[in-house]
């Protein structure tokens, strides 16, 4: 399974390979793993330095233009159509309808999803700290960690 894709159009066959490198400024060559999807991983552009106290090249990609999405349950971002997603909902309108608490729901769920098999949080006390607009604000006193 690749662990990333380079748009929504699949390629015809697979680039998967190598890319060299050659550093203008060492003469050093560089190979770069290559994806069936033709992506690499900008970590890999690390090795790339000038000396011992580099710490490698980095990649800017102002808006997300060049940059391949990579295969998340959670997420969707596509910067060419301006499309930012969480669980499905447009961060939008999570942003500007939703109450902290629906997004609460959201993060928690996931969370309970993810170590669900492993344990659950029980929320035993709890004491409201206020409100604001119709929401209400609580801080939690006790939790306990019940191993599944």
């Amino acid at each position: 399974m690749p662990w990333c894709t380079s748009s929504t159009v699949a390629p015809q066959g697979s680039l998967k390979g190598r890319l060299t490198i050659v550093d203008e400024l060492t003469g050093k060559r560089y190979q770069v793993p290559v994806s069936e999807d033709g992506t690499f991983k900008s970590v890999d552009l690390k090795k790339i330095t000038t000396g011992k106290d580099d710490k490698g090249l980095k990649l800017y990609d102002p808006g997300y233009l060049n940059t391949a999405p990579v295969r998340s349950s959670i997420s969707y971002i596509n910067g060419y159509e301006g499309i930012m997603r969480y669980h499905g909902y447009p961060i939008e309108d999570l942003a500007e309808s939703s109450t902290s608490i629906e997004v609460s729901y959201l993060l928690i769920s996931w969370f309970i999803k993810i170590l669900g098999p492993y344990y659950m949080l029980v929320i035993t006390k709890r004491r409201e700290i206020g409100t604001r607009g119709s929401c209400v604000r609580w801080t939690l006193r006790k939790i306990n960690h019940v191993g599944l």
